[in-house]
C-alpha cells in the first residue's frame, strides 16, 4: 500500500490487488474509451491517471471545471471523474453547466470526494452526477464503477442511437408522405377545370378550399348541347392519394356516361356501374348530378347519397334536394331516381361538399345546415362568385383556429 499526502489536504490511499494487469488487459480489449480527471491536485490527477491507463483507458487531465470544459469542447471525452471542491470552477458549477449543455449532459461524471462529505455528494447526485467515489479507494473499487458507468454510457448511446433512427425514419415517412400528399393535390388540382362555362341565362361559379389532408371532392360543368348543361358535384371516400385516384376515375366515368345520354338517371346508372367495374379499392363516391335546360327553364337531377342541395326560390323559401339513392360504388344494386322540376328566373341553386357543412369551430360546434342558409339568403342578391366566396369566407371564420379535416368545395348556379 502507497499513501500519497499534500498540505491542507486529507491523505489520499491507493491500494493495489493481484491480477491487476491481467484485468487492465481485458479492460484494453473491450474498447478504447477517453476518460477526463479532474482535480486541483496534481497528485491525484497523476495516481488517477496511473490507475486508469493501467485499465486501458486514455486519460486527460484538467485542474478545474473551466479547463475541463475547455478539453471537453475540443475532444470526445467518455466519462469523468472529478473533484468538488477546486478552483474557478468547482465540481457543483461543471455539473450544472455539463446537465444544461444538450451536447454534453450524457456524459456519466463520477464524484471524487473525502468519506466525510456526504451532503456534498448528496449535492453531487442530484445535480447529475452518475456516482461517487472516496478518495480512499482501492483498484478493484475504480475499476469496478468506471466499467458500471461506462457500460451505463454505452447502453445510453445504444438508446439515443436506436432513438435517432426512429426519428430518422419517422422523418423519411414524414417526407414521403407530404410527397404523396403533394402528388394527390396536384391530381386533384389538375382536374379540377378553372374554366367557368358561360351559359346562356345561367350564372355559374364553382370553387374548392382544400384541406391539407387531402380528400376527394370534385366538380364539372359538361355541355350536353345548346341549351343542357349537366353540373356535377361529388366526395370520395378516404384521404390521400387513393381518395386522389378514385376521384379522377369517378370524374372520368361520369363525364363520359353523361355525354353520352342526357337522361341524368341513365348517366349515373351506367357510371356506377363502371366504377363497380373498374374500382377494386372498396371505395365509393356520393354525388349529386343535375341537368339544367337554360331555354325551358327546367331542371332534372339525381342525388346519389350527397349532402341535400338548397335551391333558394326566388320568392325567398328553401327547397332541399335530398339524397334518392345511395352513394355509387358501394354495393351492386342500388335504386336511384331522377327528378324533374320547373325553375324560375331569380332560383339559386347551391350545391356543396361536406367540408362546409360539418366544420367545426373551437367550441366543436358544427356549420351546419342553418349557417349556411343564413348566409345564402344574406348574399344571394350578389353574384355567383360573391355567394360562394361569402360561403367560404362564413365557414373559415366560423371554424377559426381549428384545423380543416376536408375540402370545402362549392358550386353556385343563379337562374337568370
Amino acid at each position: 500500500m502507497r499513501r500519497v499526502s499534500k498540505p491542507g489536504f486529507p491523505v489520499y490511499t491507493f491500494r493495489y490487488h493481484f491480477g491487476y494487469a491481467s484485468d487492465a488487459k481485458k479492460s484494453m480489449e473491450k474498447t478504447n474509451y477517453n476518460l477526463l480527471i479532474v482535480d486541483d491536485s496534481s497528485t491525484v490527477r497523476a495516481m488517477l491517471t496511473m490507475h486508469v491507463e493501467l485499465l486501458g483507458f486514455k486519460a486527460y487531465q484538467a485542474e478545474n471545471g473551466e479547463e475541463a470544459l475547455e478539453i471537453l469542447r475540443r475532444q470526445g471525452i467518455d466519462l469523468i471523474i472529478s473533484d468538488i471542491m477546486m478552483p474557478k470552477m468547482d465540481g457543483y458549477r461543471l455539473l450544472e453547466t455539463l446537465k444544461a449543455d444538450d451536447n454534453l449532459r450524457h456524459i456519466p461524471v463520477i464524484v471524487i470526494s473525502s468519506v466525510d462529505e456526504i451532503d456534498s455528494i448528496a449535492r453531487c447526485i442530484e445535480l447529475g452526477a452518475e456516482d461517487f467515489l472516496s478518495k480512499n479507494f482501492n483498484s478493484v473499487l475504480l475499476r469496478a464503477r468506471i466499467d458500471a458507468c461506462l457500460e451505463k454510457k454505452r447502453l445510453r448511446d445504444v438508446e439515443i442511437e436506436y432513438m435517432q433512427k426512429i426519428i430518422d425514419f419517422e422523418k423519411n415517412e414524414r417526407e414521403k408522405i407530404l410527397k404523396e400528399l403533394e402528388i394527390a393535390k396536384e391530381i386533384q388540382a389538375s382536374m379540377l377545370t378553372d374554366v367557368i362555362p358561360d351559359v346562356k341565362g345561367l350564372s355559374i361559379w364553382a370553387m374548392t378550399e382544400p384541406a391539407k389532408q387531402v380528400g376527394g371532392d370534385f366538380y364539372d360543368f359538361i355541355t350536353l348541347s345548346d341549351v343542357l348543361t349537366g353540373f356535377v358535384i361529388g366526395d370520395v371516400s378516404g384521404k390521400g392519394v387513393p381518395a386522389a385516384l378514385f376521384m379522377a376515375l369517378s370524374m372520368a366515368l361520369v363525364r363520359a356516361c353523361a355525354l353520352d345520354d342526357t337522361s341524368a338517371l341513365n348517366a349515373i346508372t351506367k357510371a356506377h356501374r363502371l366504377i363497380l367495374e373498374y374500382s377494386k379499392a372498396s371505395m365509393f363516391v356520393t354525388l349529386f348530378y343535375v341537368i339544367i335546360n337554360s331555354e325551358s327553364h327546367t331542371m332534372s337531377y339525381v342525388n346519389a347519397g350527397h349532402n341535400p342541395v338548397l335551391l333558394l326560390k326566388k320568392e325567398g323559401g328553401f327547397l332541399e334536394l335530398a339524397a334518392t339513392g345511395i352513394m355509387l360504388g358501394a354495393l351492386e344494386n342500388i335504386e336511384l331516381e331522377e327528378v324533374s322540376m320547373k325553375i324560375e328566373s331569380g332560383d339559386i341553386l347551391v350545391l356543396y361538399t361536406d367540408g362546409a357543412t360539418d366544420a367545426i369551430n373551437k367550441d366543436r360546434e358544427f356549420f351546419g345546415m342553418d349557417r349556411l342558409r343564413e348566409v345564402i339568403l344574406r348574399y344571394s342578391n350578389g353574384s355567383s362568385r360573391e355567394l360562394a366566396e361569402a360561403i367560404k369566407g362564413a365557414v373559415l371564420q366560423f371554424a377559426g383556429d381549428q384545423p380543416q379535416f376536408d375540402d370545402i368545395t362549392l358550386m353556385v348556379v343563379k337562374i337568370l
